[in-house]
């Protein structure tokens, strides 16, 4: 009889009590009811660790996570897709193109330009009825041809051939300075002078192999050696200066060069590196003016610049020597890779970083001293959960607010 009424009231006692912390149990919508704190904590479930929290070298969804919220880029996207600045306070951008000048091709109408300085008049007088491009110019000068010797790499190749040393003449050329970049821009040049200026440039003339045994090898990347025209894309940021890194060192335009020279580093492993090969040099203007020139057109130059930019102060190579004999490794063979920046990063970002602990977390708090004003988030958890049903179950519990697979 006992047996029976236990197995009668039991399940009504358990189903009363489970009832009742309806009443009480915080909802995934009231969750904030018995920890008010939640509503200024963000918690990220995250089926993966991050790698490295180094945003030149990550490579991986998580880092990339992290990385964003410790780094500033130069810009970024805004709600509607549209490049904001962020450590650049503006840039701008416009175009210096090159065309090598033949003087002893004929022009039209079957003269020779006497001089080179008669080039700039001569091309501004036939093209004067093209009010687009003549409104798109700025300005043209005459560079001055110079001899360089170069040595030219081989292309890949299974025998890997031995690379050629050899000296370019350099023509004269005419520099144009644009308003704005124009991939058309020797469209009307080219109409011009004739399809016939550039099939029988006299490369020749003006490349010559230092072993002439070898000069043959050389004919097949002549328009590669000396292009006879070249678009040369120039973005120019001026910088901010009110920004601090999150231990008190000023950013300048010299943590933009240096986190650019990790990037290409020969030695690095920056998986970055094809973003910024096509930039030809970078200028440093003063200590919040930077200048990237590219080599060629390059449609997603400005974008890349949302990259997060690095404390030189931190990773220089004096500091990367000092930390590999701190810690008995090999001075030479000590890369960025290798120090514990990428365990506990310093950047320009919203949130500063706190703890790693690896497979299980990653814990930021906010940066009071943002430049951009505090974030609302006091504080930033990436959960480590593996299981995608777990992930699932911890949100609709209220323990994680975004999840990802």
């Amino acid at each position: 009889m006992i047996v029976k009424k236990i197995l009668i009231y039991f399940p009504i006692a358990l189903s009363l009590f489970l009832l009742q912390s309806f009443f009480w149990v915080p909802t995934y919508d009231k969750q904030a009811v018995g920890n008010p704190a939640r509503l200024v904590k963000y918690v990220q479930g995250s089926s993966g660790d991050a790698q490295i929290l180094n945003p030149v070298l990550s490579a991986d969804t998580s880092s990339s996570s992290i990385n964003d919220l410790v780094f500033d880029g130069l810009i970024d996207l805004d709600q509607n897709l549209k490049y904001r600045p962020r450590l650049a306070e503006s840039w701008t951008q416009f175009e210096e193109a090159t065309l090598a000048v033949n003087t002893v091709a004929f022009l039209p109408g079957g003269s020779i330009a006497q001089t080179v300085q008669d080039w700039p008049d001569t091309l501004l007088t036939a093209l004067e009825g093209n009010k687009a491009w003549t409104k798109n110019l700025r300005s043209i000068e005459v560079i001055p041809g110079k001899t360089v010797e170069v040595e030219l790499a081989p292309m890949n190749s299974e025998d890997k051939p031995e690379k050629i040393t050899y000296t370019v003449h350099q023509p004269p050329r005419l520099k144009f300075t644009l308003e704005k970049i124009d991939q058309d821009f020797f469209v009307p040049i080219k109409k011009w002078l004739g399809e016939e200026y550039f099939t029988t440039f006299p490369y020749e003339k003006f490349i010559r192999a230092k072993d002439p045994a070898k000069q043959a090898a050389l004919q097949s990347r002549y328009e590669e050696i000396l292009p006879i025209t070249e678009h040369n894309p120039v973005i120019t940021f001026d910088l901010r200066k009110d920004v601090v890194f999150h231990d008190g060192h000023p950013f300048d335009s010299g943590d933009v060069l240096f986190t650019y020279e990790s990037i290409m580093d020969p030695k690095g492993t920056s998986p970055r590196k094809s973003d910024y090969e096509p930039v030809k040099n970078a200028e440093v203007l003063g200590p919040y003016k930077i200048r990237f020139t590219y080599k060629r057109l390059f449609s997603p130059a400005i974008g890349s610049w949302a990259m997060g930019i690095l404390p030189e102060h931190l990773l220089n190579r004096e500091r990367l020597l000092a930390e590999a004999s701190e810690r008995g490794r090999e001075p030479e063979a000590f890369t960025l890779r290798d120090s514990n920046f990428g365990r506990h990063p310093i950047g320009t970002g919203p949130f500063t970083f706190v703890e790693w602990k690896s497979d299980e977390l990653i814990r930021l708090k906010r940066n009071k001293n943002y430049w951009e004003g505090a974030p609302e988030y006091e504080e930033y958890v990436m959960r480590i959960i593996p299981d995608s049903l777990t992930q699932e179950m911890e949100f609709y519990a209220g323990a994680v607010d975004n999840y990802s697979v």
